[in-house]
């Protein structure tokens, strides 16, 4: 019941914006996720959504709380919660909404995040309306992920990714893009760098990345095999922006001396900490890691993902042989990972829309 009436505060709340955009007619409309933060607008949506675009757009999000749409309401006039029309509308219907609130704001451009869940929705009611479409790549896509099929059905008119290697990627994920449709941009969110990595040698870090659908048994046999070998490893948990832990794992990873971390930023977590291996079988951040002079490290089977293997972006583990021997000889090698295959080659911040 207090989920209904949520909804139902977030549609008025989207009945009122259409209302008053009809008073004052927007040719530009942005999607974004909304969270309870310092900064509600989620940073992946940043190089799109600057204060006079939000200010002067039809603005679509995706959010759960209410303090949040209240205040983005209050502050940009023109607030549609795609998550609330979608709670009491089908598909179909929401489509039709958006097509009206385009056709009534003679809306020109949508910029947005590639978040596959709308793509379905948004895309062919902009190719229907002629309005142009900006993509943003927010995290790593593969041809491997089952729920990312809505890439492949949808076409931006443009879309900015990461660097060469994903252009690459989606270019045969989806024949109906040419060359020229990909722009290959830098992912400045996460493309912090790290002082000398020698630096760090005497101390083996190892932050293990919170991953949806993975077992913990895999970062529980490591710390296990390295439990002699103790004093020369730290071991961190890093929680994914706006996921959960419970309180049964909390205990347990801290029973292991695994230090849990939910609120500190990534990069800076990294920076304090000096981390000097990532853990993971999915995570987009594996892809750039090394681009940060960070050892992207993991175990082949079942749960990686299969692109992590084929083109050689992680460093891999044989739990069956001397674990500390393996961390220690990647510290002496040179790195082997594709790296120049992900440099990117121009500055986000050089792009004006």
């Amino acid at each position: 019941m207090k989920y209904f009436f949520l909804n139902l505060t977030f549609l008025l709340v989207t009945l009122l914006s259409f209302v008053i955009s009809k008073f004052n007619s927007k040719k530009k409309a942005l999607y974004f996720i909304a969270f309870k933060k310092k900064k509600i607008i989620d940073q992946r949506s940043w190089l799109y959504c600057s204060e006079t675009n939000l200010k002067n757009s039809l603005n679509f999000v995706r959010c759960f709380n209410l303090s949040c749409i209240i205040e983005l309401f209050f502050k940009y006039k023109t607030i549609f919660v795609v998550n609330s029309l979608q709670y009491f509308f089908s598909d179909k219907f929401v489509k039709h909404f958006i097509k009206k609130t385009f056709v009534i704001n003679q809306t020109k451009k949508f910029l947005t995040i590639d978040d596959y869940r709308y793509l379905d929705i948004f895309l062919p009611v902009c190719t229907t309306n002629k309005v142009t479409t900006y993509g943003y790549m927010h995290g790593r896509f593969s041809e491997n992920l089952f729920y990312q099929e809505s890439l492949k059905r949808n076409k931006f008119d443009n879309y900015y990714v990461w660097n060469n290697y994903f252009k690459k990627k989606i270019l045969k994920m989806n024949k109906m893009y040419k060359k020229k449709n990909i722009i290959v941009l830098n992912n400045y969110k996460t493309h912090f760098k790290i002082k000398n990595l020698t630096n760090y040698k005497k101390k083996k870090n190892i932050l293990f990345l919170q991953e949806d659908r993975i077992p913990h048994k895999y970062i529980l046999l490591i710390v296990d095999k390295l439990h002699k070998k103790k004093k020369e490893y730290n071991f961190y948990y890093k929680v994914r922006p706006n996921n959960k832990i419970s309180q049964r794992e909390k205990i347990y990873f801290q029973n292991k001396d695994i230090n849990i971390f939910d609120k500190i930023e990534l990069s800076k977590l990294i920076v304090e900490k000096k981390i000097n291996f990532v853990f993971g079988f999915n995570s987009s951040f594996l892809y750039i890691a090394s681009l940060n002079n960070l050892y992207p490290i993991s175990i082949d089977n079942k749960y990686l993902l299969k692109d992590l293997k084929e083109d050689q972006i992680v460093f891999f583990l044989d739990l069956k042989k001397n674990l500390d021997q393996q961390f220690q000889n990647l510290l002496k090698s040179k790195k082997i990972v594709n790296i120049n295959y992900l440099v990117p080659s121009q500055s986000y911040m050089q792009m004006k829309i």
